[in-house]
């Protein structure tokens, strides 16, 4: 799962081959340390088998067929196992609507503590922690986008698959991060193709430590919400 994130990219260090030279504020994208579902963020639409220049995209895909630009549902996310039957994503899917999304980390909540007596026992708490990636600070993960309505607004999905055995006692779920590999994969293969690794469990360069809380509440947006604090 993959809810909420943060879009203050530091430069894209061996990225920029791929994603170029680009800045946030040009297409109309506010960075912030803590993006969330309907926000705009930055997406590289994948055409041709090349990425081509960002544009402003709505996290939350809207399917074509919805009477309003929003979605009532968490459609942020798309589970690499059901996207090609899901009415929403199945469009995108089927058309290869794909694109790269990327992040300087994203947050995810981690259940600790168990309920073992009734009385007695603490409940679970969720502590929210940071990941990214150790030596960039970069992650670029996978996504579709979709048109709608006659002046064609874009929104877009990221795709998520099983996690890694690293992030599998964070949260059982995780976004597909794509490195110099599987990014030539994304863009050029057919959908029937990408069923070999989309849903691979195999290990992922990434790091994470435990943030504030705050950072549950889409008001807050500081640098300070990604710093480690003690849990």
């Amino acid at each position: 799962m993959c809810g909420r994130f943060n879009d203050h990219l530091p430069k894209m260090h061996g990225w920029i081959d791929v994603l170029g030279e680009w800045s946030p504020e040009a297409i109309g994208v506010r960075p912030s340390y803590n993006v969330a579902p309907s926000r705009l963020v930055a997406g590289f639409p994948i055409k041709y088998s090349e990425v081509t220049p960002p544009i402003a995209m709505r996290w939350g895909m809207v399917p074509q067929w919805a009477n309003a630009f929003e979605s009532r549902y968490a459609t942020f996310n798309a589970r690499t196992e059901s996207v090609a039957e899901k009415p929403t994503f199945r469009n995108a899917w089927k058309n290869q609507q794909r694109c790269i999304i990327p992040m300087a980390g994203y947050y995810e909540w981690q259940m600790i503590g168990r309920q073992t007596d009734e009385l007695k026992g603490a409940k679970p708490t969720k502590q929210p922690l940071y990941i990214t990636d150790p030596e960039q600070g970069c992650l670029v993960t996978a996504g579709l986008y979709e048109h709608w309505g006659d002046d064609g607004q874009i929104s877009c999905t990221i795709l998520t698959k099983p996690a890694s055995p690293e992030l599998n006692a964070v949260h059982p779920r995780m976004p597909i991060l794509l490195d110099h590999l599987t990014v030539d994969r994304w863009m050029s293969d057919s959908n029937q193709q990408l069923d070999e690794w989309l849903s691979d469990e195999s290990d992922v360069n990434v790091v994470y430590w435990p943030v504030a809380k705050a950072v549950g509440n889409v008001k807050n947006d500081s640098s300070t919400l990604i710093e480690p604090t003690d849990v």
